[in-house]
């Protein structure tokens, strides 16, 4: 007797994608490298994107071979991932097909229900895009108090020569910072600053605190998490998000009365700082006060502007991740999309690899110890 399995075909796993900012839907085929849609679709859609020479033979599943018309070099999105995705274009076939290397460029990697999942956490993300405009947020929650010891009075200096090479890069930021409203003039002075160019050739505008205000500052002691602290809470978990908050200290507000403490000196002139700052000495005990808005969270680990979201299970994970991103939306903070990663086995997390097997020190940070040569007495 031959059963009829017809009415009870698996569906296939698919994937929806932006392409050339319209919306397609790809089947995905892990048997295939490359990924492949119809000349009609490119007829229809994409004609305004040059169609270049082919450079491959393709097969089907039954063994014939396929010479594709061409291809062509598109702009795609998946979620919040951009990246350029190439595309063969066949006259016979199916559905848009997505191969195995741009499943390897967007980090999918098909396992069982993860079709359901990642359509889940892209309808979650996109009810959340405000929280990664790029924008500095603004914790709602309260204002931070800059205090003063009783009897003292910060000193006040005038500014360091800056090297000529960089003027140019520190006016650049000093503008910067104004239009985002983060520093603005004032007629009195206090500290100096220190630029500390940066990777990508901007420079990172730093106050002398040391030496004016934190001094006479009463510190906002709140002592850090140890990550067997933070590993306890999670342990168990099988799937894991980072989030990473936007310029983390800038997202909270000084007190007006108190900004003049925050006064820089340079050689466009003297600014006060409205948001917190690196190198004032409270500045690190303030921040972490933002954990007050997580508590009565689930599967929640905070270190300063790090955040991680675990769940032992699919449904588990993204529920909590909801109610997190709920959380942020609501205190006004911005979330750094491209330091972000969402729904993975596993995550480096303060220095250490966090999986489902445990806490794992990361090699990398071992390597230089292990092998050092084993000291010998010198004759």
């Amino acid at each position: 007797m031959i059963e009829n399995n017809f009415q009870n075909k698996v569906k296939p796993y698919i994937i929806n994608l932006s392409i050339e900012n319209k919306d397609l839907k790809f089947e995905i085929d892990t048997g295939a490298v490359h990924s492949v849609i119809l000349k009609q679709l490119y007829d229809i859609s994409f004609n305004n994107v040059t169609l270049l020479p082919n450079d491959i033979s393709l097969r089907d599943y039954a063994g014939n071979d396929i010479s594709p018309t061409g291809k062509i070099i598109v702009n795609a999105k998946y979620l919040k991932k951009s990246f350029k995705m190439c595309i063969y274009v066949i006259k016979y076939g199916g559905p848009p097909l997505i191969g195995r290397n741009d499943l390897k460029t967007i980090n999918y990697y098909p396992i069982y229900n993860t079709v359901n999942v990642d359509e889940n956490l892209e309808n979650i993300l996109k009810n959340f895009e405000h929280l990664f405009k790029d924008e500095i947020g603004t914790f709602n929650k309260y204002q931070i108090s800059l205090n003063i010891k009783k009897g003292t009075i910060p000193k006040f200096l005038k500014p360091r020569s800056i090297p000529s090479a960089l003027k140019s890069k520190v006016a650049s930021e000093i503008d910067r910072l104004i239009d985002k409203n983060i520093l603005t003039p004032v007629n009195y002075s206090e500290c100096p600053i220190v630029p500390i160019l940066k990777p990508d050739g901007t420079v990172r505008i730093c106050g002398g605190f040391k030496i004016t205000i934190n001094p006479v500052l009463e510190g906002t002691e709140y002592p850090l998490p140890k990550i067997e602290h933070l590993y306890a809470n999670i342990n168990g978990s099988k799937y894991f998000s980072k989030i990473d908050l936007k310029d983390a200290y800038q997202q909270m507000v000084i007190k007006e009365n108190d900004r003049k403490c925050t006064t820089i000196n340079t050689h466009k002139g003297l600014f006060s700082y409205t948001r917190n700052r690196f190198g004032i000495k409270s500045s690190a005990g303030e921040f972490p006060a933002m954990e007050i808005s997580t508590t009565g969270l689930e599967g929640i680990g905070i270190f300063q502007d790090d955040i991680i979201v675990v769940g032992k299970t699919v449904a588990q994970h993204n529920n909590r991740l909801k109610k997190l991103l709920n959380v942020l939306s609501e205190v006004g903070l911005r979330v750094k999309q491209n330091k972000c990663c969402f729904f993975k086995n596993s995550i480096e997390y303060l220095g250490h690899k966090i999986d489902e097997h445990g806490l794992h020190t990361l090699t990398k940070h071992i390597n230089t110890i292990q092998s050092a040569l084993i000291p010998e007495n010198k004759c």
